[in-house]
């Protein structure tokens, strides 16, 4: 049975990952290619082949703190390796993200925005993702 918590945005630095920081949801992974028409003046109906995928920017909804919001701000501008992982290893009370239930790995740069905010809400903020390369599903599942 698949976890429904255990996601982590992930950082890859040197040759080793890192939780970039911890989210509070996901968007969409990429999105469905576009449709280009082929159709011809002999077909009886219109035909398609599939085009380019547009899934646009990724939003990631996070629990604002000043660290991480100054974190992400140091980063804008460059060209980061990051991944969606799901799935984890428990070491001792500790639970290491290891993506054993897939990885959705990219390049990406990044930005952050304070959300607004209402009485009795936590503070949130909106840390955005730029893809910069195809997001690709790399399954090291069992």
């Amino acid at each position: 049975m698949v976890r429904v918590y255990g996601w982590y945005l992930m950082q890859k630095v040197d040759a080793t990952a890192e939780k970039l920081v911890d989210i509070i949801g996901l968007p969409d992974l990429g999105g469905p290619p576009s449709a280009v028409e082929t159709t011809t003046l002999s077909d009886p109906m219109r035909t398609f082949m599939e085009g380019l995928k547009d899934g646009g920017a990724l939003t990631f909804p996070v629990n604002y703190d000043p660290a991480t919001y100054k974190k992400i701000e140091e980063l804008k501008g460059q060209v980061l390796k990051l991944g969606v992982w799901h799935g984890f290893k428990e070491q001792g009370s500790e639970r290491i993200p290891d993506g054993s239930e897939g990885k959705w790995n990219f390049d990406a740069t990044v930005s952050i925005h304070k959300t607004q905010q209402n009485t009795n809400d936590p503070p949130r903020a909106d840390l955005t993702v730029m893809p910069r390369s195809e997001i690709v599903f790399d399954w090291e599942g069992e």
